[in-house]
């Protein structure tokens, strides 16, 4: 999603399947560097599948010094997944964002990050454009949001 302010904020949503991929961070890194050639505002979000809670988890320490090292600000502090780790993940690049909750729901292993981004970054939108690669069948929706508060 990409949101339409003064400046434009890109908004990237990432599912890192768990299975080790040699080449995921060089593709990330490469996905990064274009981001950053046109936005100077960025939002990225998902399920990384890395267990950054984990000192001794080279393949995190790795990701985690490359976007670090892009001056990326990662605000999850929390556990997101029932086996107590961290793997959903907020990144913001530009901008602040609060993480107000993870909420457990019953219809994932992993918990819902509720956050918000600062009104002043919002207040003058006036057009987004969203890319959907992947539908939610009527049943998970209905169960996700009857979990919700």
């Amino acid at each position: 999603m990409v949101i339409r302010t003064q400046q434009h904020i890109l908004t990237v949503t990432i599912y890192r399947p768990p299975k080790h991929n040699s080449n995921f961070l060089s593709e990330f890194s490469q996905l990064l560097t274009i981001a950053l050639i046109k936005y100077d505002r960025v939002i990225l979000l998902g399920d990384f599948n890395l267990h950054v809670n984990d000192c001794s988890d080279s393949r995190a320490a790795e990701f985690m010094d490359l976007v670090t090292s892009l001056d990326f600000i990662q605000h999850v502090n929390n556990s997101t997944h029932n086996r107590g780790n961290t793997l959903d993940l907020i990144f913001t690049k530009g901008m602040d964002v609060h993480v107000s909750s993870i909420l457990e729901v019953p219809v994932s292993d992993h918990s819902c990050v509720f956050f918000s981004v600062f009104q002043s970054i919002l207040s003058k939108c006036s057009e987004r454009e969203t890319y959907t690669y992947r539908r939610i069948d009527s049943d998970a929706r209905s169960t996700l949001a009857e979990s919700l508060p």
